[in-house]
């Protein structure tokens, strides 16, 4: 009988260690097949052609009614960038390219109108991926503009997405690295880091700082009551701020040295 039961045991540990090298196998690779897509995603923005010349949302020109037809005056859709337009004939939720120097970042950011976390959990293909894809969040607009753009991504333990934010912990990473390239389909950007934040989400009625909430100031007051708190709750001071009227960026991802942890960076458009 004992002999019976250890038998049954084995052969329990035995699926088990198999099952368990499954999920392992399959993670690697995905984690694999995700990298090997980004490179190909880099690459074919690599290869486009330059984008010098190529005209901005905000300074498209007017289309004229035709003469007679009573028709109204309509603004044309910008012109996308040649360095995206590749990329966006692939998959047209393509709205910017994030990357920063010195790090893994340097991903598509995706924006999905029906579902805002559509890419949470899928690559740039739409395919099932745990890492997901940086995306915007869905609060956020790219014309008219919100005063932030929130971006989304994983920190994931394989080094990809999101996961090198966590160097500007580091106050000489920053000094190395103050700059963050946030490109949109229609224009080129470069962002200036003002405050770095280690922090995690909070309670509904807890009171503190929730960097996460803050999209469109309806004042000039509530831009600088954010800036001013983002400096206040930064790791350091990076010597740097924001005035009403300039552009935020937000780069935001998980901390997992603590419960619902979060790591914000967030800079100002320079150029």
């Amino acid at each position: 009988m004992r002999r019976s039961t250890n038998l049954v045991l084995s052969w329990i540990l035995a699926l088990v260690m198999l099952v368990c090298l499954g999920y392992i196998g399959v993670y690697f690779v995905q984690r694999l097949q995700s990298r090997q897509l980004n490179e190909e995603l880099i690459g074919l923005k690599a290869t486009a052609t330059p984008s010098s010349g190529a005209q901005s949302a905000s300074t498209a020109p007017q289309a004229t009614p035709q003469a007679g037809d009573g028709a109204q005056a309509q603004t044309p859709a910008p012109t996308i960038l040649p360095t995206y337009q590749a990329l966006y004939e692939r998959n047209p939720d393509l709205v910017a390219w994030v990357k920063i120097e010195g790090t893994n970042i340097d991903y598509p950011v995706m924006y999905s109108a029906e579902d805002g976390e559509h890419y949470l959990y899928r690559n740039f293909d739409g395919q099932d991926d745990a890492a997901g894809t940086p995306f915007l969040d869905e609060r956020c607009s790219l014309d008219p503009r919100t005063d932030n753009l929130l971006v989304h991504g994983h920190n994931m333990k394989d080094g990809s997405m999101f996961h090198d934010l966590r160097y500007y912990k580091d106050e000489s990473f920053f000094l190395e690295h103050p700059i963050i390239q946030f490109d949109t389909l229609y224009e080129e950007g470069r962002y200036q880091i003002i405050a770095v934040l280690q922090t995690r989400v909070l309670a509904t009625d807890e009171e503190g700082f929730r960097y996460y909430a803050f999209i469109d100031a309806d004042s000039p007051e509530a831009f600088d009551d954010f800036v001013q708190s983002a400096l206040e709750f930064s790791l350091y001071d990076t010597g740097e701020t924001a005035q009403y009227g300039d552009q935020l960026l937000t780069l935001s991802t998980c901390d997992y040295t603590e419960d619902n942890g979060r790591l914000a960076v967030i800079a100002k458009r320079i150029d």
